[in-house]
């Protein structure tokens, strides 16, 4: 072979080492990167180029769960600071599996020992017990014999307390707002969603005054035809909940 021929060849061989090179040197470039961002979404991470220069961000804050108050009522929960403050302060707790079940309805028992507990147990309330036909020495005992001590609650016409009874919205306001000694509204308010109560009705003055003092805020439908409808959980615990952040109130424990 010639030799200029020779030195053509020499120089092709050359650039084709320096191109091998090259991409060579970029595919080991791409891999250090594939694996960093591997690597970087395994701790869920997200490389971000800004101006040259390679953040990793952290998605575990956009990413995570919220903070919970209870498994089925998230931080975002419409009533969450209230039912917060019902289970921190130990008034309402959740069930076994950690859950509020804010649609679950409350019986009469359950009712009285939830505004007992949240006015402050008296230190002999287990003594409290036998006060009604159907009320002699159950868990409920304690809380509906005190209750009927105080005139927070009365018997009906057989004598006997009907513990297991779901409570009524009317019933759960008026309990409530005896239990807390709050003066009674004489009339409503102006704008009333119940100014169409007749104060001849035994729960008027009641629902007047929890309407004006917020305990009702959060209730759906609020009309004077819904009153004797079965209170929630989740109804007490935000009316509760107002009785107890009010500043107003006179507990008579």
């Amino acid at each position: 072979m010639p030799e200029k021929n020779k030195i053509k060849s020499f120089k092709r061989e050359k650039i084709y080492l320096v191109v091998a090179a090259i991409v060579f040197g970029f595919l080991i470039i791409a891999g250090e990167n594939a694996l960093m961002f591997s690597q970087d979404s395994l701790f869920g991470r997200a490389v971000i180029d800004k101006g040259n220069n390679i953040v990793a961000k952290s998605l575990s804050a956009e990413a995570g769960l919220k903070e919970m108050i209870f498994t089925d009522i998230p931080a975002t929960h419409p009533n969450a600071t209230a039912l917060k403050y019902m289970k921190e302060e130990g008034i309402m707790k959740g069930y076994e599996d950690g859950s509020f079940k804010p649609d679950k309805l409350i019986s009469r028992a359950e009712l009285m020992k939830i505004i007992i507990v949240a006015l402050g147990e008296p230190k002999n309330i287990y003594e409290y017990k036998n006060c009604f036909t159907d009320v002699k020495e159950e868990w409920f005992a304690p809380y509906a014999c005190y209750a009927k001590l105080k005139g927070w609650a009365k018997g009906y016409g057989d004598g006997g307390f009907h513990p297991s009874n779901d409570v009524s919205r009317a019933e759960a306001i008026k309990m409530s707002l005896s239990a807390y000694a709050t003066p009674l509204e004489t009339s409503p308010m102006e704008g009333s969603a119940f100014a169409d109560i007749s104060a001849e009705e035994w729960y008027a003055k009641f629902v007047w005054t929890a309407e004006k003092d917020g305990m009702t805020a959060d209730w759906k439908d609020n009309i004077v035809s819904n009153l004797n409808n079965k209170a929630t959980r989740l109804e007490v615990a935000t009316a509760i909940y107002q009785l107890e952040t009010a500043g107003t109130q006179t507990p008579t424990i």
